[in-house]
């Protein structure tokens, strides 16, 4: 039982590493989920909610920051991750009166992650194939593990409340949703990333499933939607 349960804890990702690798992002994510647990400090939702996104954004270009660094050997520089944060938080602060579309920042953001692995460097369509769909893998995983989650903590709330008359309601909906949505699913999404060298030359000859699915997507689906 022992070795099943060693062998259980050991699938889940090292969080150390996650830290240690995107640490700029983590602190984003904190933040963003310390602004949602104590909501009620901002009096006006809209103003909250640009600053959130400006967060989201941050951490996202924080990402690719690191990967794209990553890419060409170098060490990310993490002042000035931190600076990027900080700089597109207060732009995002301003957005109404800067008129920024957040929107569209957070979709750009979120366009340049499957490219940062090339960054500054020769063209290689194989290798970002390869990587985007690990990359989105990992986000599906993610975002069927947060439904899970998010369904259990419903669960487990309506099920003390029938049963035992205990409602927990605020302390799902203020602190372990917020919690568990807004840190530790964007964690588990970083933990799933691969490594910007990880060996892909197997591709060449004998393309996986996911390969060859992402490959249709692309040309079939994602192409024409791109011309249009």
């Amino acid at each position: 039982m022992k070795a099943g349960l060693k062998r259980w804890f050991g699938q889940f990702p090292d969080l150390g590493d996650v830290v240690k690798r995107f640490p700029a992002a983590v602190m984003a994510m904190a933040v963003f989920t310390l602004i949602i647990i104590f909501k009620d400090v901002f009096p006006n939702d809209t103003q909250m909610g640009r600053l959130l996104a400006g967060l989201v954004i941050g951490a996202y270009l924080c990402v690719s920051f690191v990967l794209a660094a990553e890419s060409r050997g170098r060490p990310p520089n993490l002042a000035a991750q931190l600076v990027m944060v900080l700089s597109i938080a207060l732009l995002s602060w301003f957005s109404a009166v800067l008129r920024l579309n957040l929107f569209m920042a957070v979709g750009a953001a979120v366009l340049l992650l499957g490219n940062a692995v090339i960054l500054q460097q020769k063209r290689d369509d194989l290798h970002v194939w390869d990587f985007t769909h690990k990359l989105w893998t990992g986000a599906v995983f993610a975002v069927v593990g947060s439904v899970i989650f998010t369904l259990g903590m419903l669960a487990i709330q309506e099920t003390l409340r029938s049963l035992f008359g205990l409602n927990i309601r605020d302390l799902v909906s203020d602190f372990l949703l917020p919690i568990g949505l807004g840190f530790l699913a964007p964690l588990y999404w970083m933990a799933t990333l691969p490594a910007v060298d990880e060996d892909y030359s197997e591709l060449y000859e004998t393309p996986g499933f996911v390969s060859k699915a992402v490959a249709f997507l692309g040309t079939w689906l994602l192409s024409p939607l791109a011309l249009i």
